[in-house]
Order: structure tokens, then C-alpha cells, then sequence
């Protein structure tokens, strides 16, 4: 008789369908539960969830033995969550995709049902990514980092501020709040300007950010019918235009924060590819604090905690540009030179001044395509 897993029987998502996994051709190790089915409303075959059950942690490729005895040669979107004790391991819906490994179930469930949620397996789809380009910018999931603070800084040293505790206390209640009722728990004040647009104020009557709200159907970068460019074009626009610092676009669990001027962050991008967005279906409650102290009125304000974590970042790429420096001259260049020299002189190339000035050169030509490359 097949081993019946701990979650055969109970519902794990909300979901437009739930049909029973058969057991036949499960990978060793594994049993096999059910299969969620989100919407379809356009024809094009709904986003699936499929979980099973494994005794030991499994490996990329049982994962992807399973994910494919599931798919077959369909076009359905499609992500596998195996279940190991208390944690989650997450393949899909792209096959060339790393796999998330050692979730938290709870997390790991929240991510899965917020892509579930999605009005159709496109917009499921662009869920999940997002959820992996925050781990590949982070190490993290819940929080992703696009160039606007340094991703180290903001993992390592932030929860290591003295205010950490108290903005923990103060994120958590608004872990559950979304649109406009979260920007109000935020600290703002928000009023109606344009219009897709909310102007928010904090404590002082100086407008510190321009909000622009999102339906499910809309995706940050992508034209929609309220906007004729895209709503975070749109919205930079509109900050742009109002002098206002700040552009925070919200879309479901999602919360993105962008400069409204050039020149803001560590990572050089444009105004559009610069944010830091936080996503509440998926963020660690360990984590939490980052909400209040990036997003809040207090911490948008001048001289607040996102100016703060800002040069704080600022210092942090320098000093690492700087031990980089140091590292590469005292432990590279000295070798590479040496080997250099000794190839000229086998040439005829005598080291006097001239052929040792040339073989820094050399040195240096191979240095920088080696840092290219």
C-alpha cells in the first residue's frame, strides 16, 4: 500500500481546482498528493501547482524527473513543491531554473498561493520570477534589491541597527495591510492627485512621495489601459513633475520603492530598473523591520532611515571597491607581473627600465580583460 503523505487530504491553497496526483511513475523517495489549478480566463491553460511528499532532500534532477512526468509536452505553467518535515523545495515553472531549496512551508506557501491568486498563468509566471530575482539580488526571499541599496548591507548589517527591534514590532501588524490602507498605517497622508495617482505627505505639509496603485491585471513595467506608458513610467513622471523625491508603486503583496531623481543608489541604473521592493506574501517575519524603515513616512522624510541605509550603502561599495584594490595588488598583480617579465625576457626582451615599464603594461592590459571577463 502507498505511503499516504502528512498533506494528502488537506487543502494547502485556494485554488480554482484541486485534482489528486496519481502515484504511477513517482520518483523513488517521493509520494505523490495533489494538484492545484489557478484561473484560466483566456484559454491558455491555468497555472498548476503540483505537491508531493519526500523523505530526504531532493535532488534537482528527481525534481525535474517529476516536474516532467507532470507536464509531459503540454505548454501549462507549472511548478513542483516537494515537502521534506517542515521545509519546502520549489522547481518551475522554467526547467532551466535553479531550484529554491529548504523553504519554510509557511513561506514557501504564501509565495505559491500569491502566484495561485494571479488572474491568469502569465501573470503566475511573472509572480514566481519575481520571487527568484529576489533571492538572486538578496540570497533572500521577500525583499529583492535593484541597485538602490548595496544587497549586503541591507541583509548583513541593517538588523544590527539599535532602532531594528522597534521596527520589527511596528512592521509586523502591517505585514497583512495592502493599498491604501496600508500606505495610511505607513504614516501617510494621501490625497488624490491626477489620475492614478495619490500624493502622500507625512507629519509636515512637504509632499515626500507620489503613490500609483496597481489592479492584479497590471504589472509594474507593462503598458496597461490606465497608462499610456508604463505605471512605473508614468508615475516617475509624475514625481518628476511635482518635485517630489519618492515614486512607491504598490500591486497586491508587492511594494516597490523608486527615486524619483537621477543619480540615487549604488547600482548606477536608470530611474525605472532602480527600486527595492518588499513582498508581503513572502517575507521573513525576521525581516520585517525593512518595511517600516524604508517605506514608512518617518523613514521617506530628509535625513530618515532610507537616507540612512542609503549612505550607509554608499560607504559600503566604496569600502569594498577599496579592499578589492587592495587585495588585487597585493596578491595578484605581483605573481602576474613576474610570470609576465619572465615570458618578455624568454622573447630577447631585456628588463631593464624600458622592458620592465612594458611588462607592467602587459600586466595590467591582462589584468583589467581577466576583471572584463
Amino acid at each position: 500500500m502507498p505511503h499516504t503523505p502528512a498533506c494528502r487530504g488537506k487543502t494547502m491553497f485556494n485554488a480554482q481546482q484541486k485534482l489528486t496526483w496519481s502515484d504511477a511513475g513517482a520518483p523513488t523517495g517521493l509520494t505523490l498528493s495533489d494538484i492545484y489549478v489557478g484561473s484560466d480566463p483566456i484559454g491558455i491553460g491555468a497555472f498548476q501547482v503540483a505537491v508531493a511528499e519526500a523523505m530526504s532532500p531532493p535532488s534537482r534532477e528527481v525534481l525535474k524527473r517529476l516536474f516532467k512526468s507532470r507536464k509531459g509536452n503540454t505548454n501549462i505553467q507549472l511548478v513542483v513543491m516537494a515537502i521534506v518535515g517542515e521545509r519546502a523545495w520549489l522547481f518551475g515553472p522554467d526547467e532551466a531554473t535553479s531550484v529554491i531549496e529548504a523553504m519554510p512551508i509557511s513561506q514557501a506557501t504564501r509565495l505559491v498561493q500569491s502566484a495561485l491568486d494571479e488572474p491568469d498563468a502569465l501573470a503566475a509566471y511573472a509572480r514566481i520570477g519575481q520571487l527568484r530575482r529576489a533571492i538572486e539580488t538578496t540570497g533572500i526571499s521577500g525583499f529583492t534589491n535593484n541597485g538602490l541599496f548595496a544587497s549586503h548591507h541591507i541583509r548583513e548589517n541593517v538588523p544590527n541597527r539599535s532602532d531594528w527591534a522597534a521596527a520589527s514590532v511596528k512592521s509586523l501588524p502591517l505585514l497583512s495591510k495592502r493599498g491604501e490602507k496600508l500606505i495610511q498605517e505607513l504614516g501617510f497622508t494621501a490625497a488624490r492627485h491626477a489620475a492614478n495617482a495619490l500624493l502622500l505627505r507625512g507629519q509636515t505639509s512637504a509632499p515626500q512621495a507620489i503613490a500609483v496603485l496597481l489592479d492584479e491585471s497590471e504589472q509594474f513595467d507593462g503598458k496597461s489601459q490606465r497608462f499610456q506608458l508604463s505605471p512605473v513610467a508614468w508615475g516617475l513622471n509624475v514625481a518628476a513633475r511635482e518635485d517630489v523625491p519618492w515614486l512607491i508603486v504598490l500591486r497586491k503583496d508587492q511594494i516597490r520603492l523608486y527615486p524619483a531623481k537621477d543619480g540615487v543608489g549604488v547600482g548606477q541604473k536608470g530611474q525605472s530598473d532602480t527600486y527595492f521592493e518588499i513582498d508581503l506574501a513572502a517575507l521573513d517575519q525576521e525581516r520585517a523591520g525593512l518595511l517600516t524603515l524604508i517605506f514608512s513616512a518617518e523613514a521617506l522624510k530628509v535625513g530618515g532611515t532610507t537616507q540612512e541605509l542609503l549612505d550607509g550603502s554608499s560607504r559600503y561599495a566604496a569600502d569594498l571597491g577599496a579592499r578589492l584594490r587592495e587585495r588585487i595588488y597585493e596578491y595578484v598583480i605581483p605573481d602576474l607581473s613576474t610570470a609576465v617579465a619572465v615570458e618578455l625576457e624568454k622573447t630577447g626582451q631585456e628588463l631593464n627600465v624600458e622592458g620592465l615599464q612594458l611588462a607592467y603594461r602587459l600586466t595590467l592590459r591582462l589584468l583589467f580583460r581577466l576583471l572584463f571577463q
